[in-house]
């Protein structure tokens, strides 16, 4: 599953201690249960923003490169 961000203050266990991530912040590593389980309830979504900021990172080289051609 992609990266989360917490929608709600979400309270998760993070190297043993309880920890309270704000809402728009990125949530630690969860199971697969627990994260669908935020998804379904609406606490949290998956990370669209950086997704796509990953696919515009991908193809600012390659219009660099047809710009110089």
């Amino acid at each position: 599953m992609s990266q989360l961000i917490a929608l709600v203050a979400t309270a998760v266990m993070v190297d043993g201690v309880r920890t309270v991530i704000q809402p728009g912040q990125p949530l630690p590593e969860l199971s697969e249960p627990a994260a669908a389980e935020l998804v379904q309830t609406g606490a949290a979504s998956a990370d669209a923003a950086a997704d796509a900021q990953a696919e515009a990172a991908e193809a600012k080289p390659a219009a660099k490169a047809k710009s110089k051609a």
